[in-house]
C-alpha cells in the first residue's frame, strides 16, 4: 500500500518539467527540466511525508496490538496466589528441588511440568532468577516457548501472526524507501544551485 502511494504520488507524468527517459543501460530514469528541480523535489518531500506518517500510523497500531498480546500470555503464565504463605513455601521448594538436580536434567524437567499442566510450579520456576533455579538462558528461552504454546496458546498464536504483520510492514518500508529514492535526482536536493547545474549537464537521474 506505501510503495503504491509513493508512485501514485510521485507519477513523474503528473509533475510539470518531468519525463522518463531511457538510461544508457536501458533501464528508465526520471528526466527533470532543471528550472523544475526545487518543486519537484519538495513535491516528493511532501508525498514522502505523507507516506510516512501513513506507515507510522499504521506500525503503532500493530505494535500496540503486539504489546497487548504480550501482556495477556505474561498473565496467562502468573499464577494468582503466588504471594499466598503456602505458595511461597511450595515455590521455594519447587526452585530448590531443580536447582539440586543435574544440569542436563532441570530442563526436562521443568518441560514434563509444562506438560502436564501443572501451572503453578511452572510459573514459580520461569518466574524466578537463574541463581536461584540453577536454569540458564537458553533453557529458560526453551521453557518460555513451551509454556506458551500449553497455557497461552491461542494468544501466543495471534502474536506470532502479529510479529510477522510487523516484519512484512518493515520489509515494506525498506522497499518504499528504495522506490522512492529512484525518484529523486541523484545529486543532493538541498543545494538547488547545484543540483540544477548538474541537471544541466545530465549527470542527474
Amino acid at each position: 500500500t506505501q510503495m503504491r502511494a509513493a508512485d501514485d504520488a510521485v507519477r513523474t507524468n503528473n509533475h510539470p518539467g518531468v519525463k522518463l527517459e531511457l538510461s544508457a543501460t536501458g533501464k528508465t530514469r526520471n528526466s527533470v527540466d532543471p528550472s523544475k528541480v526545487e518543486d519537484y523535489t519538495k513535491s516528493l518531500d511532501l508525498a514522502f511525508s505523507r507516506a510516512g506518517q501513513q506507515h507510522d500510523k499504521a506500525r503503532l497500531a500493530i505494535v500496540t496490538s503486539l504489546d497487548a498480546l504480550n501482556s495477556e500470555i505474561a498473565g496467562a503464565l502468573r499464577d494468582p496466589k503466588a504471594t499466598s504463605a503456602d505458595r511461597v513455601s511450595e515455590n521455594a521448594q519447587a526452585r530448590a528441588s531443580i536447582k539440586a538436580m543435574a544440569p542436563a536434567a532441570r530442563t526436562q524437567a521443568v518441560a514434563d511440568l509444562i506438560k502436564n499442566g501443572d501451572h503453578s510450579t511452572v510459573a514459580a520456576l520461569l518466574s524466578a532468577s537463574p541463581f536461584v533455579t540453577g536454569l540458564d538462558a537458553k533453557s529458560l528461552t526453551i521453557l518460555h516457548d513451551l509454556a506458551e504454546r500449553h497455557f497461552a496458546g491461542s494468544i501466543a498464536e495471534r502474536r506470532d501472526a502479529t510479529q510477522k504483520v510487523l516484519a512484512h510492514i518493515d520489509n515494506a518500508s525498506q522497499d518504499f524507501v528504495s522506490r522512492f529514492s529512484a525518484f529523486k535526482p541523484r545529486n543532493n536536493p538541498a543545494n538547488a544551485a547545484h543540483a540544477i547545474a548538474a541537471l544541466a549537464k545530465g549527470k542527474a537521474a
